[in-house]
């Protein structure tokens, strides 16, 4: 992942190069592919009572990729991915309140469709609001001296509203702020990874209110081509699961649930886009 951050810094910079103090003239299209990288905190905690904790902490990277139509006075769309596969520091206790700490492997993954409407405010600024639908999944390999795997995986209603403003030819601004509602949360949990005689519990977790934040700033270096520098938050929440039974060979040995947690992401995507 650093060579790839250096080779699209190196690239960058040519393009700037050659950029620097040529005309635009031409208009870009409605139609715009982005691609680029994510860098960002994670931090997780579990709702726990002391001495009790499940935390997950540490800056991960990560590739997106994106497709936006937007014209003014017309419809809206975007289709947005991302992936991260990295590892974060845990820090956390057994049920018995044993302290525990070492390092998680994670696979995240995020796609979002989004439809709205695009209002022409005024020259070189727009509003969008819109929804979609957005689904994120979490592969979470727990380390240890009995490593095992979890699989979380929720879907979401995204509500928002988009602004852009063009500074002039080649510089804009915008901003993002949308709700997303939680819904179809379920994690899986692989205690066979430990045992065969194990079962895998399967939950349903508790669906609650998210909160995104994005202000993108953008560089036109020619007439297709730009630059984008997005600063973001995400606040996630996850309500308690309902319970069930880890069974060895069949027979119960306990109850199993998931406990309500909160994240928090921050971070800054860089990228570029091609607009036609």
């Amino acid at each position: 992942m650093k060579k790839i951050s250096i080779l699209v810094m190196v690239a960058s910079l040519m393009f700037v190069s050659v950029a620097v103090g040529q005309e635009i003239t031409q208009s870009a299209g409605p139609h715009n592919l982005e691609f680029g990288l994510m860098c960002y905190h994670f931090d997780y905690e579990e709702d726990l009572t002391p001495p009790l904790k499940s935390t997950e902490d540490g800056w991960l990277p990560g590739i997106y990729l994106g497709y936006v139509y937007q014209k003014p006075d017309d419809l809206y769309t975007k289709v947005f991915i991302e992936f991260t596969d990295a590892d974060t520091d845990y820090d956390g206790t057994t049920m018995a309140g044993i302290p525990v700490t070492g390092t998680t492997d994670n696979t995240f993954f995020r796609f979002e469709w989004d439809i709205g409407y695009t209002f022409d405010t005024q020259e070189g600024s727009s509003l969008c609001p819109y929804t979609g639908y957005g689904y994120r999944s979490w592969m979470r390999g727990l380390g240890g001296t009995a490593p095992y795997d979890e699989k979380y995986t929720w879907h979401y209603i995204p509500i928002g509203i988009k602004g852009d403003l063009e500074l002039n030819d080649r510089w804009s601004v915008g901003a993002n702020i949308a709700a997303r509602l939680m819904f179809g949360g379920e994690i899986a949990i692989y205690y066979s990874d430990i045992d065969p005689g194990y079962n895998d519990p399967e939950v349903d977790l508790g669906d609650e209110i998210g909160w995104f934040f994005e202000f993108p700033v953008r560089y036109r270096f020619d007439s297709n081509w730009s630059f984008v520098g997005t600063p973001w938050y995400e606040y996630s929440e996850i309500g308690k699961s309902d319970e069930t039974y880890l069974t060895y060979y069949g027979a119960p040995v306990a109850t199993v649930y998931e406990p309500a947690s909160t994240t928090h992401q921050y971070g800054i995507n860089f990228g570029v886009t091609y607009s036609f």
